[in-house]
């Protein structure tokens, strides 16, 4: 991940969600503040694997993305089994990419439990606001929101 306490870009940004609107508006609002180079959109955690997948297969150097924004509340496999999936069958993922949680309804319970993710950095409201990406680009992105 090559930002810290700039303004630069990151190099790769993912987005998990199950909503094709959703997808469209964050990927919209990162684009337009210059949050990263390169966006994917993948719709649910069996897509997000998959792409994962492929990343492993295809480099020499893992380049996952410096940032994942995931939903937590999909219909075949939540947030949660994404991040459980992710970190069994790639232990380097959690030093290589950050992620974010987007939830519409994010309660105690989703702290305590994201506190056992070492990626997990944030767990924000849905929508994703401009002032929450402001916010990550001014702060040592490495460190966690809560």
């Amino acid at each position: 991940m090559k930002m810290g306490k700039t303004n630069a870009m990151l190099e790769k940004v993912m987005l998990i969600d199950d909503d094709q609107f959703v997808l469209m508006m964050n990927e919209l609002l990162l684009r337009s503040s210059e949050f990263a180079k390169s966006i994917t959109t993948v719709m649910g955690v069996n897509e997000a694997i998959a792409h994962l997948e492929l990343i492993s297969r295809n480099t020499t150097n893992l380049t996952f993305p410096d940032v994942i924004f995931l939903d937590l509340d999909m219909p075949d496999k939540t947030g949660w089994d994404f991040l459980d999936e992710v970190a069994m069958a790639y232990p380097e993922f959690q030093q290589l990419s950050k992620v974010i949680i987007l939830s519409s309804s994010i309660i105690d319970l989703h702290y305590e439990k994201a506190k056992h993710y070492p990626a997990v950095i944030a767990l924000v409201p849905k929508p994703l606001k401009l002032e929450s990406l402001l916010e990550f680009k001014k702060l040592a992105f490495f460190e966690r929101f809560f």
